[in-house]
This record gives C-alpha cells, sequence and structure tokens, in this order.
C-alpha cells in the first residue's frame, strides 16, 4: 500500500503520537521539574528544569548539544533544538521537533518498556527525560510559544546519556589501528543504525554522519554509539528532506523528497562516513553533488568550500564539471517524479564510464591508498565502493550490508565482541 506523504502523513504521525506516547507520558508521576520563573536562556551555570549546563558540546544546523549536571551530579547530553525562522519555534517547527521527539521515545519503548534485549541496543544512546510541555501545548491545538521570553523559560529539550569518547573521527588513529577495530566498529555502526529503523519501523534515518556517531570505551574496544533518531520521510522542509548535506545521498541533495527514497539511503551515509573516518575527507563526487544541489539548507557559503576543493583537485574549471552534471540530473525541462530514478542511473553510468569517470576515479584512488596506508583489507574499500554507488538500487540494504561485514569478518578469523 502507498505510504501517505506531506500533510496527511503528518496528521496521522501526530495522531498516532497523541493516543499512544503521550498516554504513557502522562503515567509519570511527574513530567518534568516544574518550570522556573526566571529565565533559563542556554548559557554556562544556566540551571535548566534541574540540569546544571556546564559547556556547550557541539552546535548543527538544527540543534546544539550541552554538557549538563543532573541533581545527583551525575554528566547528561541536553539537545536543544535549534529554531531556523526565528528566536522561538514556530508552528511548523514544532512539528518537526514533535517528530523528533517521538522517534527518541520509540527507539526508548522497544528498549526499555517492551523488556527486549536486542543486539546493537547498547550502540543507541539511552534517553534519560525530555521536555513534553511545549510538546503537549502544541499537541493539544494551542500555540507551543508566544514569545522569546516564553521559549527561554520552557525551552524544549531532550536528556540523554552522557558519551564522552569523542566522535568517531576524533577516534580514527584507535579504530585504525587493525582491521578488528574497524571491521567490529563498522559493525556496531550499521547495526545502531538497523536497530533505530527497525524501532521505528521506518525505510531511512536520515541522518548518519560522524558527529553523531560518538565513541565510548568498553575496556580497549571502542564502542560506538548513535546519539541522534534521525528524521523523517514525511516531514520536509520547503518539500526537502531534511540532513546534513555532507552525508546525504545524491537522491536527497539533488531532489526533493518522494518515492525514490528507501533503506538504501542510510547505506550511502555509512558508506561517506567510513571512507571518511579511513581517508580524512569526504569524496570529491560528494563536493560535487552539493555545488549543484538546488536543497534550500545550501547557502552559497556553505557550497564554495566544495568548490574551492574541486578546484584544487582537478585540472579543469569545477564550472565544467557541474555543468555537465547538472545537464544530466535536471535536463532542460522541468523534472518529473518518474524520471528520478532515470536520472540517478545516467549520474551512474557518467561516472562510471563517461566524462566524469576521472571525479570517481580520483576518490576511489585516495580511499585504496589510506586502506594500504593504515594496513585494511582490500575488501573493506570494496565495500565501501557499493555502499557510495549513485543509483540507490546498486547499493546494499543495511541487513545485507551487515551480513558482508560479517563474511569479511569470518575471512579474517575475527570475533567481535557482541553489545546489548
Amino acid at each position: 500500500m502507498r505510504q501517505p506523504h506531506g500533510k496527511r502523513a503528518r496528521d496521522q504521525a501526530l495522531t498516532e503520537f497523541n493516543e499512544h506516547i503521550i498516554t504513557i507520558f502522562k503515567r509519570r508521576r511527574k513530567l518534568s521539574p516544574e518550570t522556573s520563573t526566571e529565565d533559563t536562556d542556554e548559557s554556562i551555570g544556566a540551571a535548566l528544569h534541574g540540569y546544571e549546563l556546564i559547556k556547550l558540546l557541539g552546535e548543527g544546523a538544527y540543534s546544539r548539544v550541552w554538557l549538563g549536571r543532573d541533581s545527583r551530579g551525575e554528566y547528561v547530553a541536553v539537545k536543544f533544538s535549534k529554531p531556523l525562522s526565528g528566536d522561538f519555534p514556530t508552528q511548523n517547527e514544532m512539528a518537526i521537533l514533535t517528530e523528533e521527539v517521538r522517534r527518541a521515545f520509540e527507539v526508548s519503548y522497544a528498549r526499555a518498556v517492551r523488556q527486549q534485549v536486542l543486539e546493537f541496543s547498547d550502540n543507541v544512546v539511552k534517553v534519560l527525560d525530555m521536555n513534553m510541555r511545549p510538546i503537549l501545548r502544541y499537541l493539544s491545538g494551542s500555540q507551543a510559544y508566544r514569545n522569546v521570553e516564553e521559549y527561554r523559560r520552557d525551552p524544549p529539550y531532550i536528556v540523554m546519556e552522557y558519551v564522552p569518547g569523542g566522535s568517531i573521527t576524533d577516534n580514527r588513529r584507535i579504530i585504525l589501528a587493525s582491521p578488528k577495530m574497524l571491521l567490529c566498529t563498522v559493525r556496531q555502526m550499521v547495526g545502531a543504525v538497523k536497530f533505530v529503523t527497525e524501532a521505528l519501523s521506518e525505510k531511512v534515518h536520515g541522518d548518519i554522519k560522524p558527529d553523531n556517531l560518538l565513541i565510548k570505551s568498553s575496556g580497549s574496544v571502542p564502542v560506538p554509539v548513535l546519539t541522534d533518531f534521525g528524521t523523517s520521510v514525511n516531514i520536509t522542509w520547503k518539500g526537502w528532506l531534511y540532513g546534513t548535506p555532507e552525508y546525504m545521498p545524491p537522491e536527497g541533495l539533488l531532489y526533493p523528497a518522494g518515492d525514490t527514497v528507501s533503506s538504501s539511503y542510510d547505506t550511502y551515509s555509512l558508506g561517506l562516513t567510513i571512507y571518511e573516518l579511513i581517508t580524512g575527507e569526504v569524496p570529491s563526487t560528494q563536493s560535487l553533488f552539493i555545488a549543484v544541489s538546488r536543497h534550500p539548507l545550501l547557502e552559497p557559503e556553505r557550497r564554495s568550500p566544495h568548490i574551492a576543493r574541486l578546484a584544487k583537485s582537478f585540472d579543469e574549471p569545477p564550472g565544467n564539471l557541474i555543468t555537465a552534471v547538472e545537464k544530466i540530473a535536471y535536463g532542460n525541462q522541468p523534472l518529473r517524479s518518474d524520471e528520478i530514478a532515470v536520472r540517478l542511473s545516467a549520474l551512474e553510468e557518467e561516472f562510471e564510464k563517461g566524462a566524469l569517470r576521472h571525479v570517481r576515479m580520483h576518490d576511489l584512488r585516495i580511499l585504496e591508498e589510506a586502506i594500504s596506508r593504515v594496513r585494511q583489507p582490500k575488501e573493506v574499500g570494496a565495500l565501501i565502493k557499493e555502499l557510495i554507488r549513485i543509483d540507490p538500487v546498486q547499493r546494499p540494504s543495511l541487513k545485507e550490508l551487515i551480513e558482508q561485514i560479517d563474511e569479511i569478518i569470518q575471512n579474517y578469523s575475527i570475533k567481535c565482541v557482541s553489545h546489548k
């Protein structure tokens, strides 16, 4: 049966959220500490509903994450959504935030409330608390916030376990120390994404990137932890999928949200993430797609570094490369949704056998040299090549990816510790 999209899908998702999740949250004796009448704007030393904010850990396009301390003195990570349209969230942004909260709760529900002990559950961050008041106001039909003062007093936030080890790229030297370290880490990364998508019964996570994969140690073995619950394909920004352009696949970067989104969306992002883990950079092909993309979140200043990188890496002017991709990706006429798959297939052919083959060969040569330098199995390079195929039909699913990794692990007589 065709999955609903747009407003109808959002309304359906929010109805289910209202009936299922809110009921469970209301059973708690206390949603969270009572709102203070004082201004609780994010700042060092601020006491926000019982959580002391210590320092800003990171900031992305959509959120900020603070290191906090709870009433027992234990460290936590406090994630605040960042308004895109002004000083406080609009009703449309509250819909997106509500979807994020739903996903966070559903993943926690799969692991804790259902009492399931599943493989890879330890590779997904634990949610400790949420501020549900603005969500409840929004779901009741009320204005979540009328002004910035209300937002600062009672901002929406999610409190999660603090994972202190830094991102996977911060731990490159440890992860790349041996084939066992890399393969076992990658297997857990893939497993974490699979766990989340299965818990949500959704096709994609939608925002896999190094910053969302942090490391906590279990003895001498790095344990990757997925700290984000992704984005729904039913919630879009001006018709386009949310995500981080540097790690979005071509179908998300080049075209508005549509039926081309499949489970292979995440395998592409995982491929780029592993590529960067090994080489220290994203492929030039990705920089080219960012330069061409019409995604509304890509401002000129965000494209500029990628265009400069293309100029540095190739003899021909970046404009020639951009024009070549634009011609195939968009053509001269308005693009119909049923043509997207055909265009992606044509792009794949152009990068494999056509005039843009030198761009793809450049990326693969960098990958091959890096794998040789860090003494990793050649099979890893072949696997990454399959993950970053332009045509989504040619990429493996998450299940197939884990099977392929397990085959490499078995061939090298490696034994990975199972985390539950």
